[in-house]
């Protein structure tokens, strides 16, 4: 009856294992396509990125501990989890800081309309504008 169980979360936990890295490839592809990474916060990825780091942290302190570095391993759905996680964290970061720095989103029609409304008094000959103290 337990070992029935345990095979059961043991595979739930693989197939956690897929959807969590199924679900970073359309955010990196994404933003690839749009080269921007306008529209999400680059906190949460922080903080995913801490927490697989201390993952892998754990995994191996728990090898030191015991003295068999097969311990770390011993784990393959938290060491997978963690290695998906820093990976695409990675990439993130690079998007977020390195690649697609300018902010700017193609698709935000309302910022266009604000712009082209605005009235432009920089440069203005027009001596009503200036004020006299």
């Amino acid at each position: 009856m337990f070992s029935s169980i345990y095979n059961t979360v043991y595979l739930l936990s693989f197939i956690k294992l897929g959807c969590s890295m199924i679900k970073y490839i359309p955010q990196a592809w994404l933003n690839y396509q749009r080269k921007s990474t306008t529209g999400w916060s680059i906190h949460n990825i922080m903080l995913d990125f801490t927490g697989g780091t201390l993952s892998f942290a754990q995994l191996i302190l728990d090898a030191i501990r015991s003295g068999n570095v097969t311990e770390a391993l011993g784990n393959p759905v938290k060491f997978g989890m963690g290695l998906a996680s820093i990976g695409f964290d990675l990439v993130f970061l690079t998007q977020h800081f390195v690649l697609y720095t300018d902010r700017y989103d193609p698709q935000d029609i309302e910022a266009q309309v604000r712009c082209q409304s605005a009235p432009s008094t920089y440069g203005s000959t027009d001596s009503s504008d200036v004020s006299t103290f």
